[in-house]
């Protein structure tokens, strides 16, 4: 459930520019980083180092961090950002570079990759000054969603159905997006 306040808090705190939704936004995320960085990973994932669920939250985090963060106190922002970027983009690098998660492997296709992939990106650019890694986890997540992107078909049919396409386009998107904006 907090979680899924986060985007409207954020949201709020950003166009009406409210520091009591970015205060709450801000308490939503403490929240979160009470359960321990394994928590994050879906029940039927675990045990393993990171899976998109894990990612999925780190985004959202992120996407709070970057509405809210000229509302938060001094210090949250540099806070927050450490502890994504040691909670969630060092596990999916390693994930990455050992190729020992089904998603991270050259050949599968499907949509988990983007789904990790897309989401890394997003939160390292949110994280971008507290990411000593950046370019790594960049190309890494570039890499992955551009395999699946090239996958596609020219008419955007997904394998798995219609209701794919926001996992399968949706998270690589907002990354390319959010890259596009960073740059």
């Amino acid at each position: 459930l907090v979680r899924r306040a986060l985007r409207p808090l954020g949201d709020a705190a950003l166009i009406l520019q409210d520091a009591a939704s970015a205060d709450r936004a801000l308490q939503g995320v403490e929240v979160l980083f009470g359960f321990a960085p394994e928590e994050w990973i879906a029940r039927p994932h675990r045990p393993t180092r990171c899976d998109h669920a894990m990612l999925n939250v780190a985004a959202d985090i992120a996407l709070t961090m970057d509405h809210c963060a000229d509302l938060w106190p001094a210090g949250a922002l540099d806070s927050v950002a450490t502890r994504l970027h040691e909670w969630t983009l060092g596990r999916f690098l390693e994930t990455w570079d050992k190729q020992d998660a089904h998603w991270s492997k050259p050949e599968y296709h499907w949509n988990w990759k983007i789904m990790c992939c897309g989401e890394a990106g997003l939160t390292a650019l949110a994280c971008r000054r507290h990411c000593p890694d950046l370019q790594q986890i960049l190309q890494a997540s570039l890499v992955g969603s551009l395999d699946i992107l090239d996958c596609l078909p020219s008419e955007g049919d997904w394998p798995e159905g219609p209701s794919y396409w926001l996992g399968t386009l949706g998270f690589g998107l907002r990354f390319g997006l959010a890259l596009r904006h960073a740059t």
